[in-house]
């Protein structure tokens, strides 16, 4: 390199002309906005895939939640419910004979549930 610069010097040449220095700058920042346009679309295609994953994450949970909420509603529903009370726990629904009424006491003026 000193030997360009020697011979540009004995001709009376500057590496560079005048007035070209601005030239320099502008590729230094051309070569630095490109870096960074890269940059740029490298965090964003990473970001995107990001947000790619957690959106099926969302919508693979939306479906998991819509077949609980159907489980749920078939295993509480009042046919099931009476079926298995029935078949398990050997329940029926009374006949008027099986029906017992009893009289209501008030058991406020019997003193039994009276505060100490």
């Amino acid at each position: 390199m000193n030997i360009l610069t020697d011979k540009m010097e004995r001709n009376g040449e500057d590496l560079f002309p005048k007035g070209a220095n601005w030239i320099v700058l502008l590729l230094v920042l051309i070569v630095i906005v490109s870096i960074s346009v890269v940059y740029s679309t490298y965090v964003t295609r990473g970001r995107i895939s990001s947000l790619q994953e957690l959106e099926k994450e969302r919508d693979d949970m939306n479906v998991q939640w819509s077949q609980l909420i159907l489980e749920q509603n078939s295993l509480g529903s009042y046919a099931r419910v009476e079926k298995e009370a029935t078949k398990k726990l050997k329940m029926y629904v009374p006949t008027s004979k099986d029906i017992v009424m009893l009289k209501s006491v008030n058991l406020m003026n019997s003193g039994v549930a009276s505060n100490p």
